[in-house]
């Protein structure tokens, strides 16, 4: 499966946030973007593996500090169901 990780990324945190997704860079801070906490990232982290049969870890998600953070793990974590 070859996805846009990075556009995936951002449609999900503005359809998780109401946050438009034209206004999320990846070097936005996720808990500066409207909506965004630790419960949103659980969200994020449950979407991930419904959707992408990819799942982060705890350990993982409380790394994340950017957008471009998130993209780069929903990358890692397809790339290594593909091999």
């Amino acid at each position: 499966m070859s996805i846009d990780a990075a556009r995936e990324v951002k449609s999900m945190i503005s359809k998780m946030t109401g946050v438009e997704e034209e206004s999320i860079t990846e070097d936005s801070i996720l808990f500066d973007i409207a909506g965004v906490d630790s419960l949103k990232l659980i969200e994020f982290a449950t979407h991930m593996e419904v959707v992408y049969k990819a799942a982060p870890t705890e350990k993982q998600m409380r790394g994340l500090i950017t957008v471009k953070d998130l993209i780069e793990l929903l990358q890692k974590l397809t790339a290594k169901k593909k091999s």
